[in-house]
């Protein structure tokens, strides 16, 4: 039979080995929740921008791409340049024409005019060539 002493020396070890396991189950979770909190604030920043984030003067810190671009373009819209020629010459252009288009449209524009861009610049250089490679040439009159 166990002693009173022996049965308090075993309780005290089930009680510091429950505090152990304790602790380390709490540090384990700390780091999982850390882990966690960069991964989110890491997947918000994916599709966000930046804190202090400038784009032409404009802050769009936090704001998504879309939002951005819609900030920047009512800014655009108001956005008047004045010309002053010689003698009395002057000319206002408005932030809603061409010239301010955003980067985006232009990136629309190239697509949906490259492939004619292409064509042309192809046939004007080696209109032949391309005939051929295209088998509508003719392989006599290529040489």
């Amino acid at each position: 039979m166990k002693s009173s002493t022996a049965r308090k020396a075993g309780k005290q070890n089930i009680a510091e080995r429950k505090a152990i396991v304790f602790k380390q189950r709490l540090m384990i979770g700390a780091v999982i929740a850390l882990i966690a909190l960069y991964l989110i604030v890491a997947l918000y920043y994916a599709f966000h921008f930046e804190p202090r984030s400038v784009v032409n003067g404009i802050d769009v810190s936090g704001l998504s791409l879309k939002a951005a671009k819609e900030k920047l373009k009512a800014v655009a819209d108001t956005y008047t340049l004045r010309i002053e020629g010689p003698g009395d010459a002057v000319q206002e252009l408005e932030g809603t024409a061409s010239f301010l288009a955003t980067a985006g449209d232009y990136a629309a524009y190239l697509k949906k005019h490259l492939s004619a861009a292409l064509s042309h610049a192809l046939c004007e250089r080696d209109g032949e060539g391309l005939l051929l490679l295209l088998g509508l040439g003719d392989p006599d009159s290529a040489a």
